[in-house]
């Protein structure tokens, strides 16, 4: 089971537990219940939103450094290019 759904199914265990140790009338109770869903939702959706905000600075650091290694990558190739053109001088003078 993911840590999220852990954490939801700990939480409505959680609210049944206390709503049978602590009973109300019916109404009560209902309001309670509808209480304790409506402020579940909102921690599962800023929850979602976090993480939502994690994925994306990640994917983010991932492209960038993406995009830094190819620069570093095509530096290197310049590099054996002109490594070559001077072995190829090199060679043309000792010819």
């Amino acid at each position: 089971m993911s840590n999220s759904k852990f954490i939801v199914a700990a939480a409505l265990l959680g609210v049944g537990v206390g709503f049978l140790l602590a009973p109300k009338k019916g109404k009560d109770l209902q309001r309670s219940i509808l209480d304790s869903i409506d402020e579940l939702g909102s921690e599962v959706v800023e929850f979602k939103a976090k993480i939502l905000g994690i994925a994306d600075n990640l994917k983010t650091k991932v492209d960038n450094t993406g995009d830094t290694i190819r620069e570093k990558v095509e530096h290197v190739k310049d590099g054996f290019e002109d490594v070559k053109a001077v072995a190829n001088d090199v060679k043309t003078i000792f010819s």
